[in-house]
């Protein structure tokens, strides 16, 4: 295929959405709210973003004629609540033994239970997304805000890791739909401290603020790509 699905991460004001809006013409799903200085078309704001409304506009684009060749999601980190709600909306209640439990907020499900539960929203998110590209050859652009993650490592001392801002769980299911994941950041030209004594190693980082796309993982950042 000509189309790609891809996911682009990074901090916050980094140019993820201004990357985007080059991309063949673009259509934002700005659930983020964060594209106003952007000259791009966008899917109508509503009220209030729900997990409904978003469906609906992929159908939109799946079904209707329109001249857009790329669907920008803006970004997935503020879709995730969207998706915790739907899940409280569709099991309101939860029977633990003998006790029902009120279902609120994802929280609210024993043992952690509902981060994995909305896998099954986010695979079907999925499945619209492949249908979009597949039959309106459209690409697709996912985005998302980093977080550090400290990475549990058995081979030796445990250590930090950028990653995508969402539960661990479905930032694993992203990973693995997307074909490429990229870290947008700043390129480091070194790292310098002011006392050399400085027992704890913290250091200021040294640059000249030009931005990169990272495309293969490294221990320090989650990316890869299949191209």
């Amino acid at each position: 295929t000509d189309t790609v699905n891809v996911l682009i991460y990074g901090t916050n004001k980094i140019g993820k959405s201004s990357l985007a809006a080059e991309a063949p013409s673009p259509i934002f799903f700005d659930v983020e709210d964060g594209t106003e200085e952007l000259d791009v078309k966008r899917i109508p704001r509503p009220e209030k973003w729900t997990w409904k409304y978003l469906l609906e506009g992929i159908d939109f684009l799946h079904t209707k004629d329109h001249p857009f060749k790329t669907a920008v999601f803006d970004t997935v980190d503020w879709i995730e609540p969207l998706i915790f709600a739907e899940q409280c909306r569709l099991k309101p209640q939860h029977a633990d033994g003998k006790k029902v439990i009120e279902i609120r907020t994802i929280d609210d499900f024993p043992y952690f239970a509902g981060y994995t539960m909305v896998l099954d929203l986010w695979r079907d998110l999925f499945s619209k997304l492949e249908r979009l590209r597949r039959d309106r050859k459209m690409n697709i652009i996912l985005l998302a805000h980093s977080v550090i993650r400290l990475v549990e490592n058995p081979m030796g001392p445990n250590y930090e890791q950028w990653d995508l801002k969402v539960n661990k769980h479905a930032a694993g299911v992203l990973r693995e739909w997307t074909s490429a994941v990229l870290f947008a950041t700043y390129e480091l030209a070194g790292v310098t401290k002011d006392d050399p004594s400085n027992k704890r190693l913290k250091g200021k980082g040294l640059g000249e603020g030009r931005r990169v796309l990272l495309t293969e993982e490294r221990p320090s950042y989650r990316a890869g790509n299949r191209y």
